[in-house]
């Protein structure tokens, strides 16, 4: 009998839980249109920032993310290469010292600079990411490319270092 009135009582709670979850979704809810409306606000404002940024680095624009989450842009200069990052949802600009933690200066330097010896460079000037500035970056589905501009004498003297999250699991926020 015990059991049954326990089960009974679990019932009219998930009952109860189940019709105010339904008010909540109900009362929550953006119509699609107004959805749309603000995620076409949001994308026309980062287009803008991108091409304005293109057009005055006189640079090639690749896409390099677009997903619910971030929009990511690398822009291609004859000297110097670009990255632009945007949070999807508001379209505000996300600088790198944004994805991590206080302190993260130094792991992403020592990481950088074991993958800038793995490439088998020996004349890397890099001597540290820019906190003091934005360093430039770009994310793409699974990696955070951090660019590195005139530190070598290779080819056109810049770099894209690739960057897992696994690698940066303790400073990632």
């Amino acid at each position: 009998m015990k059991k049954i009135l326990i089960g009974i009582s679990m019932l009219i709670a998930l009952n109860a839980f189940s019709f105010t979850l339904r008010e909540f979704y109900l009362s929550n809810t953006v119509s699609q249109e107004a959805f749309d409306q603000n995620a076409n606000a949001v994308n026309k404002k980062i287009w803008e920032e991108v091409e304005k940024k293109a057009k005055e680095v006189n640079g090639n624009l690749q896409v390099k993310a677009n997903n619910d989450y971030f929009k990511s842009f690398l822009i291609i200069s004859k000297d110097k290469n670009y990255g632009l990052t945007f949070d999807s949802k508001t379209g505000e600009k996300v600088n790198l010292k944004d994805l991590f933690v206080k302190g993260y200066a130094d792991p992403l330097n020592a990481i950088i600079k074991d993958r800038i010896a793995d490439l088998g460079i020996t004349d890397s000037k890099f001597n540290g990411i820019s906190t003091w500035f934005n360093q430039e970056y770009y994310l793409e589905d699974f990696t955070i490319n951090i660019l590195l501009n005139n530190v070598t004498s290779l080819a056109d003297k810049n770099l894209s270092i690739p960057i897992y999250p696994f690698e940066v699991r303790g400073i990632i926020k």
